[in-house]
């Protein structure tokens, strides 16, 4: 949670919790595939495409926020 001296609340937003669910059964998909085979090597893929969406989805959230500071800053 953030919290500035003008008494503002930002409260975090749960994108990863939403996103936990779908990141969890895709693991276990990969999980039960054969190593270094074809599909094995999808599934890896797709698993590491949910990881790469939840840090661009964390990284926006933190860009948005910062540029909300700044310009509230100069205003």
């Amino acid at each position: 949670m953030i919290a500035t001296r003008d008494g503002v609340l930002v409260k975090p937003p749960k994108f990863f919790r939403k996103m936990l669910f779908q990141l969890k059964s895709r693991q276990r998909r990969l999980s039960r595939k054969k190593k270094r085979s074809n599909n094995y090597e999808k599934q890896r893929i797709k698993v590491a495409r949910m990881h790469h969406t939840i840090d661009n989805t964390r990284s926006y959230f933190h860009f948005k926020q910062a540029n909300i500071f700044c310009v509230s800053l100069l205003a």
